[in-house]
């Protein structure tokens, strides 16, 4: 996230849409800061998780 967020406040096409897709294969750790820094620059982020970590809460009514 660090790295996409900086690449795209930095070097993005301000007249672009900006968004981050972020894969994940479990619950990990992750700093909210670089959720906020997305939202504070108009970055839409789409989190695609897979594994056995997360399956349980993708497949809940």
């Amino acid at each position: 996230m660090s790295t996409a967020n900086s690449h795209l406040i930095n070097s993005g096409d301000s007249e672009s849409v900006w968004m981050i897709i972020l894969l994940t294969d479990s619950p990990g750790s992750y700093s909210d800061y670089y959720t906020q820094q997305a939202i504070a620059n108009n970055i839409t982020v789409y989190t695609i998780g897979h594994g056995s970590d997360v399956a349980p809460l993708c497949s809940s009514p």
